[in-house]
């Protein structure tokens, strides 16, 4: 049945409504062509079809199942007040993933008091160094910072830089060989990494009523007003400039730039105090602070406590960048095998996005509970998604950015993709009940599913041959030049430019000196060595296959 009789269930709430007939919420779950499928029951079934709610796909298993799936047992939440009622062992279903509820689960109550809790040391590291906000544009944040805990060692800026100059706590600190394993998984699964971020994470998890809400009142990703009209392509650009930045931003915490050298012995230092990787959190922490004052002035009126950019804000952007890619493997390589490396490597994954997340200003509650494992970090992003994405929102709320943001990245060099195309990639990873929700147009064409899925093979299958392929010179070049791509690809699409991530005015624009700035030239010949190198390595798979 639908929801499951738990005590303390709230009152059952209509489904639909068709005409004025409101439809009640009893659906079973049906196995229809190998899938779980809901079904829902009613007397106007009719009506129902025409509305199509016929059928809604449970496309997803997380998680592993101590039972076998009982289809009438399947309970499917509807908002985030519906975990209060769930039991151990209990089979859920949200936004088409199925999972088995158990103590790494979190409910609506348990997350909901995380959303007024923000992060007062950066933010008070922040007043002192700009009385006014908006003095910060086109600034180094961290550089701003050092100087002024240069001239005032007491103060709140001083205080900042002594809590992130400190080596993470055990159990939260990745081990050196972790972050070396970490590097690798990363390189060796790069473009099916950035395509979870790109496709699920950015996609989705920026559609949250709340996010969406901050994203607006800051500009960050989409104009700050309610338009559904076609963004402009100076929009979009920004927005395709913000993805870049944020991409950059995973390459120095993976230790992928040229300042990281993995042959190196001290490899590992990049991520530690002074390193070129713990630089780069601590400025997307002060710019979170940045985002966080100019969210606050300006949604002073809202009828919320909430804080913008909260613990749990940031504690799901640390599961969109470390659960997400894991969770969405499965589902971009057509073979997923995992062995004991893989297993260890996804593992120093979550690990390394662990430690990233001390210096992030994650609270140590979160670190430590719930991604000391990719199991349980898996299972913490589903909670999340549960409470920030039900499956019924407001009708007055903004927009999400998903589209806009799927539109920003089509049709860009040096691989362009249709918006057709990034929809029909996003809805593969999504799944089709979130994405119809999220306003992404159905993949009607069998000649593009074809295509998406070929172009995914084609991620893996040097991935594959580097995992049985005798000679091991061959994937280790591989990994090399991965990074020597990623690199100079993420540079070009900046612009010529290693960003500092200043903040830009409330326009989102960025100030005309940070360009000069910021500019920073490709390797000459870099271009050629890597096309070179790339076509001998897949010639010699080509020709061991």
């Amino acid at each position: 049945m639908y929801p499951a009789n738990h005590d303390n269930c709230s009152t059952k709430e209509p489904l639909a409504t068709v005409g004025n007939k409101k439809l009640a919420h009893v659906s079973v779950f049906v196995a229809k062509n190998n899938f779980l499928e809901r079904r829902i029951h009613s007397p106007i079934y009719n009506e129902l079809n025409e509305l199509n709610l016929i059928y809604m796909p449970l496309e997803f298993r997380v998680g592993t199942f101590s039972r076998s799936l009982v289809s009438a047992e399947v309970i499917s939440l509807q908002k985030p007040e519906d975990t209060e009622c769930l039991k151990h062992g209990d089979h859920v279903e949200h936004w088409g993933h199925v999972f088995e509820w158990d103590e790494h689960y979190l409910t609506a109550s348990q997350l909901q008091p995380w959303r007024v809790k923000g992060d007062p040391l950066c933010d008070k590291a922040l007043e002192e160094v700009f009385s006014d906000i908006n003095v910060s544009v086109g600034h180094d944040l961290l550089e701003c910072v050092l100087r002024k805990a240069a001239e005032n060692p007491s103060g709140p800026a001083a205080s900042f830089l002594t809590e992130v100059s400190r080596i993470p706590p055990e159990r939260i600190v990745a081990s050196p060989e972790e972050l070396r394993n970490a590097h690798k998984f990363y390189l060796k699964n790069s473009v099916a990494i950035m395509q979870s971020l790109n496709y699920f994470t950015l996609a989705g998890g920026f559609a949250s009523p709340g996010i969406t809400r901050v994203l607006h009142s800051v500009s960050y990703l989409v104009e700050s007003k309610k338009d559904k009209t076609e963004q402009s392509q100076t929009t979009k650009d920004r927005t395709y400039l913000r993805l870049a930045e944020t991409f950059q931003f995973v390459l120095e915490v993976m230790g992928c730039t040229t300042q990281s050298d993995f042959s190196q012995d001290n490899f590992h230092n990049y991520l530690f105090p002074g390193g070129d990787g713990w630089k780069a959190v601590l400025r997307i922490r002060l710019l979170h602070g940045v985002a966080r004052r100019r969210a606050l002035k300006k949604l002073k009126d809202a009828k919320t406590d909430e804080i913008p950019i909260n613990q749990e804000d940031l504690a799901a952007t640390l599961g969109g960048f470390s659960a997400a890619p894991l969770l969405c493997l499965p589902r971009q390589y057509p073979v997923f095998l995992r062995n004991k490396t893989s297993i260890m490597e996804e593992a120093a994954f979550v690990a390394l996005w662990r430690h990233v997340g001390f210096y992030l200003g994650v609270d140590s509650y979160f670190l430590l509970n719930h991604f000391s494992s990719p199991e349980v970090a898996t299972r913490f992003l589903i909670s999340i998604i549960c409470h920030l994405l039900p499956s019924k929102v407001d009708s007055n709320t903004f927009d999400p950015p998903t589209v806009p943001l799927l539109q920003a990245i089509a049709n860009r060099p040096p691989f362009p993709k249709s918006f057709e195309y990034n929809s029909a990639v996003s809805r593969k990873l999504l799944g089709n009940p979130l994405s119809t929700h999220l306003g992404l147009p159905p993949t009607t064409s069998f000649r593009l599913k074809l295509r998406i899925t070929r172009d995914f093979f084609i991620v893996q299958l040097p991935v594959l041959f580097g995992q049985v392929y005798s000679r091991k010179g061959w994937d280790e070049r591989r990994l090399s030049l991965t990074k020597m791509g990623l690199e100079r690809l993420v540079r070009f699409q900046l612009g010529l430019r290693q960003t500092s991530y200043r903040p830009r005015n409330e326009q989102g624009e960025l100030d005309e000196k940070v360009s000069r700035l910021e500019h920073s030239e490709l390797e000459p010949g870099g271009r050629e060595k890597f096309i070179k190198g790339w076509r001998d390595l897949m010639i010699e798979m080509t020709l061991n296959i």
